[in-house]
């Protein structure tokens, strides 16, 4: 498995377009384990200052001795800018690790697996 290989993978998946509910996503995060289960998250919302609100709040937490997280969408210039570990960005080999570990969760094969994101 590799980066390129990860990404056809969500690339192929985006022509089949998006599926209204939460069924498939409480399906594949059950399959995983329930890992939103384990994290602590402040969501940030609205029209103005997302950005600077994030940034203000990492910092806080990363000086509070937190590792801080953030998914932002759309990305401006890159898919792989959309994630950051504190401020950080190992995206490839984060996602190469994750996604080689549990492929088999995304298949609808009913089969459930745990996650780990050990070592990422």
């Amino acid at each position: 498995m590799n980066y390129e290989e990860a990404m056809n993978f969500i690339q192929n998946t985006n022509k089949f377009g998006s599926v209204l509910g939460l069924d498939n996503i409480k399906e594949l995060l059950e399959r995983l384990g329930n890992p939103q289960d384990q994290l602590k998250v402040v969501h940030i919302a609205g029209t103005n200052g997302k950005g600077s609100t994030l940034a203000f709040l990492a910092g806080i937490f990363r000086e509070s001795g937190y590792r801080a997280g953030r998914y932002v969408s759309p990305a401006s210039f890159c898919y792989e800018e959309r994630f950051r570990i504190n401020e950080e960005n190992n995206f490839e080999r984060r996602f190469v690790l994750l996604y080689g570990k549990n492929k088999e969760n995304f298949r609808r094969d009913g089969k459930r697996r745990d996650v780990t994101s050990d070592n990422v």
